[in-house]
């Protein structure tokens, strides 16, 4: 991402908008940030706990990993508490797999 791309996608952050780096979709909302992530499962009655776990991980891996990347947006961060999601694409809208906090996976769907 060039740096005038990334300038903007700060300014959006602060602005309180989701924006979507790589993988993720990120949001400040107060002193959170919201770290979405995707499933990569095509079928959604095809996901189990321990996958969605699993991708829940991934998430919070490319997150780190984003913000070793990008320090201007690891800076502006900083200060915030990350939460983190795992959701499933239904191509109009997304459906909310589970949630991480403070370490406890919240389930919003019931899978196998």
């Amino acid at each position: 991402m060039n740096t005038s791309r990334l300038l903007a996608a700060i300014q959006i952050l602060k602005d309180g908008q989701s924006f979507l780096f790589e993988n993720l979709q990120l949001q400040i909302i107060g002193n959170i940030v919201s770290v979405r992530g995707w499933t990569t499962t095509v079928f959604i009655e095809n996901l189990t706990r321990e996958k969605a776990v699993e991708e829940l991980t991934i998430t919070k891996e490319d997150y780190k990993n984003l913000l070793i990347s990008y320090p201007l947006l690891a800076e502006i961060v900083k200060e915030k508490v990350p939460t983190y999601s795992l959701n499933y694409d239904t191509g109009k809208s997304g459906i909310r797999i589970c949630e991480e906090e403070s370490g406890k996976i919240i389930w919003n769907i019931n899978l196998k």
